[in-house]
């Protein structure tokens, strides 16, 4: 059982704590939150320890970091500095440089650093990545939600950065030959709350995401296309349904135009192997008892947040406010 730390016991701090307290690897030790009184209620919930600020994990095996995003690069640093293998939330630093200054010290010191990119456990979206049949050739997807008075960062680094993470993970190379983006800020929350983009890699794939916490409904889908094979993935029901063309048949004038087309409809078993949150902590863990290769989970990292400030930068300048 490894002593886990809890940096940050806010919303999606307590689902961490959750599944912490719950695992059979691994316990949670301590609990800090800049509110102590979240701190303590979270902490007796599950039978932890108050800690009075984030340096005092030092004596935790591990620990998850689940603050505010503006405080990742501080903590993760001083937790990287001291060794200790640390779990940080989506996304990693605020700021690109931050990100890649934390990856470069985890490399240096050679330590276990993972981000909290939570969809790559989805079993639903792994069971269509598993059926693929070739390359993907046309991406797209669509995670809407509604407004979201706790955000703290844009909906690109939010929402968004989970389909640039499975992007950068389907993609035929790192960086896309062409980037296109519309972002729609609202003076209301002061953040970017719409973002919708392409990225097209040579003439292989093209990838098209529209992300918003201003819809009037939770949608979390995406669609892959390969030459052969379009699968859909609801990610909130966790449901795949495949589609094969068949044949096309014009040579039957009786039959209505509608259904001179064929298409094979497959709907693959998912196996729900567990909660996703806590399928990535019992990665986590295999990375921290050397199970898993923590030098490939520090390299699949950067490339998510390269794209999203990608993303953000191409429409910087056309930022339109309600």
């Amino acid at each position: 059982m490894l002593r886990v730390g809890l940096v940050g016991a806010g919303s999606m701090g307590a689902n961490h704590a959750r599944i912490i307290s719950q695992s059979h690897r691994g316990s949670l030790a301590m609990v800090f939150d800049v509110n102590r009184d979240v701190s303590t209620k979270v902490a007796s919930m599950w039978n932890s320890t108050v800690a009075r600020s984030a340096d005092e994990m030092t004596s935790c095996d591990a620990v998850v970091v689940a603050s505010s995003t503006p405080t990742h690069h501080a903590i993760g640093k001083s937790l990287i500095d001291l060794g200790i293998p640390v779990l940080i939330e989506k996304p990693l630093c605020s700021t690109l440089w931050e990100t890649t200054e934390l990856i470069r010290l985890s490399e240096e010191h050679d330590s276990v650093i993972c981000c909290g990119f939570v969809e790559r456990f989805n079993p639903a979206l792994r069971t269509a990545l598993s059926l693929l049949d070739g390359p993907v050739r046309h991406m797209s997807t669509q995670r809407h939600s509604p407004f979201n008075p706790r955000a703290s960062l844009s909906v690109v680094m939010d929402l968004l950065i989970h389909d640039l993470d499975l992007t950068a993970r389907v993609a035929p190379a790192t960086s896309p030959t062409h980037v296109g983006a519309s972002l729609w800020a609202s003076t209301t929350s002061g953040y970017i709350e719409i973002a919708d983009c392409t990225l097209q890699f040579d003439q292989v794939m093209i990838a098209s995401h529209s992300a918003s916490r201003w819809g009037q409904k939770k949608t979390r889908e995406v669609r892959l296309q390969t030459d052969t094979l379009l699968m859909e993935v609801d990610l909130v029901r966790m449901t795949v349904t495949g589609y094969r063309h068949c044949s096309t048949n014009n040579e039957d004038p009786k039959r209505p135009a509608s259904l001179r087309s064929e298409t094979l409809i497959e709907v693959p078993f998912v196996r729900h192997s567990g909660e996703p949150l806590a399928l990535q902590f019992d990665h986590f863990i295999d990375l921290v008892m050397g199970l898993a290769d923590h030098n490939a989970e520090r390299a699949s990292i950067e490339a998510a947040h390269l794209l999203a400030h990608t993303v953000s930068s191409v429409s910087n300048k056309d930022r339109l406010l309600q």
